[in-house]
């Protein structure tokens, strides 16, 4: 019984090391190719078009100050009318441009991008009335009071016209390590992180005119510009839901905080009608700055290959927004009568929204 029993032993041991097998070979596939530094996956490069509206706050570029309205009441009642005028901010084209590698260790991914899209807009208003309180005029929140004439001379308030131009260019890039987690063959995950960089150039005029037919005779002006370059952390995640053999829906959701340093400028000028000027400079501090963002997107990918060459064709919507970005100063104005413009703070919001279409190729 003694010599059954050890050969039973044996057979167990040997059926459990048969059953271990397997694991050990999973075992040196996960470590040894895929840890391997020298073992290289796929590239992957691509390019978007995009067809984004930008959002922009506090543009307003000139004020009017309408006729007086008089309720006819006794005693008489008058309302006095103003009206901000914004530049609204149109569709525009722009574009994005990406690379991937696959497994650069252990199924780690290295992801990049780089985002340019340029805005520009601009509007005039006219007011047809004579000069003067009780007839209205038209002008600007962006002129500073430093450019004020004499109550005894108010030529600054004889503007017919004002005309508003705002221009920025956006640009952003990163580079990013994200890893795939499949929960089974229809869901995938992959989270990031990695560096973002962002760069805003602004510039803001503003233009008022004497006589709104004659473009040559200009009263007062004023110019703002700024300079943002920021760098910063970046993290989130893509998704991927496997609809059909070849289309698959597709999410992404990113929040960054970047950090750098804002340069801004305003110069403001103002002429008579005997041609004298003055002029007047501003500089902002170049202080540290934080402007927090996030993206978000979704959309569909096809993919499919020829001759030997992996593609997909993605169309999709993305939304981004970038808080804390460097506004153009509205002032406190004084005309005639004690009278004052509402002003705003010199940081606002900066987002877009839109359409993205881009084609990606694997090899």
């Amino acid at each position: 019984m003694a010599k059954w029993n050890k050969k039973l032993g044996f057979v167990f041991i040997n059926l459990a090391l048969l059953t271990m097998t397997p694991n050990f070979a999973n075992a040196d596939s996960c470590y040894d190719p895929c840890c391997d530094p020298c073992s290289f996956g796929g590239f992957e490069i691509g390019a978007d078009f995009l067809y984004w509206k930008p959002c922009v706050d506090n543009l307003d570029y000139a004020v009017v100050r309408y006729k007086d309205a008089s309720e006819g009441t006794s005693p008489e009642i008058t309302t006095k009318k103003y009206g901000y005028k914004c530049l609204c901010l149109d569709w525009e084209p722009g574009f994005r441009i990406r690379f991937g590698k696959d497994d650069i260790w252990c199924n780690w991914r290295l992801n990049g991008s780089y985002t340019w899209q340029n805005v520009t807009s601009s509007a005039a208003c006219k007011h047809e009335g004579t000069a003067g309180i009780t007839d209205g005029y038209v002008s600007s929140p962006l002129f500073h009071p430093a450019l004020h004439f004499t109550e005894d001379d108010p030529n600054f308030w004889e503007l017919t016209k004002v005309t508003g131009k705002y221009d920025l260019t956006y640009q952003t890039w990163d580079v990013l390590l994200a890893y795939d987690i499949a929960c089974n063959r229809c869901h995938s995950f992959q989270p990031f992180f990695g560096v973002e960089g962002l760069i805003l150039n602004q510039e803001y005029r503003t233009k008022g005119y004497v006589d709104y037919e004659n473009d040559d005779v200009d009263s007062v002006s004023a110019k703002w510009s700024s300079d943002f370059f920021g760098v910063g952390l970046k993290i989130g995640t893509d998704y991927q839901f496997q609809m059909f053999d070849c289309l698959q829906f597709y999410g992404s959701a990113a929040g960054s905080i970047t950090v750098g340093d804002h340069d801004g400028k305003y110069v403001g000028g103002v002429w008579d009608q005997s041609g004298n000027g003055d002029f007047s400079a501003f500089s902002d501090g170049d202080c540290c700055q934080f402007v927090p963002g996030y993206h978000l997107a979704a959309g569909f990918l096809y993919e499919t290959d020829a001759c030997g060459c992996e593609f997909a064709v993605r169309l999709g919507w993305e939304f981004v927004q970038w808080h804390n970005v460097s506004n153009p100063r509205s002032f406190s104005n004084w005309i005639p009568g004690n009278e004052y413009f509402s002003s705003s703070s010199d940081y606002t919001t900066l987002g877009f929204h839109g359409l993205v279409a881009g084609l990606d190729f694997s090899f």
